[in-house]
């Protein structure tokens, strides 16, 4: 059963006076991926019924080592911060920017640090001279 389908029929099961409200509330949690929103929605309509197992709104993608609550925030300066400190510690001879976060993150915050970030800060090193890459491994100078 598609999502879309799903909505439709919980919306049919509702009174007139609810029924854009329960729409509206509905859609934006398929939007956002947060099928588990849909509990209380369900509970408060007094509807119990099973969730369809293939949803066609499909939520981000999130690497799994790096989900994290929406409240965490990455603060201004850390993604550089960050790789200094990595790239400080001389116990690697190279390191690819897919293998710092899971290895070398200590706090929420670094670990919320994306891996575009991660690479921009990796790159602005380079043009300063400080880091270089070579086959996909980077080096501190």
């Amino acid at each position: 059963m598609q999502y879309t389908a799903f909505i439709e029929e919980l919306v049919e099961e509702v009174t007139a006076k609810n029924k854009a409200a329960l729409r509206d509330a509905l859609t934006s949690a398929y939007s956002h991926g947060r099928t588990d929103a849909l509990a209380p929605l369900l509970a408060a309509a007094g509807i119990q019924t099973p969730l369809p197992s293939q949803p066609d709104v499909k939520p981000g993608r999130v690497a799994q080592d790096q989900a994290l609550p929406s409240e965490v925030k990455v603060p201004r300066g850390l993604p550089d911060k960050f790789v200094a400190r990595v790239m400080g510690e001389a116990s690697f001879p190279g390191i690819s920017p897919t293998d710092i976060i899971p290895k070398y993150a200590r706090t929420p915050e670094e670990r919320a640090i994306s891996y575009s970030a991660l690479r921009k800060a990796l790159e602005r090193g380079r043009e300063i001279g400080l880091y270089e890459n070579k086959g996909g491994k980077w080096f501190r100078l």
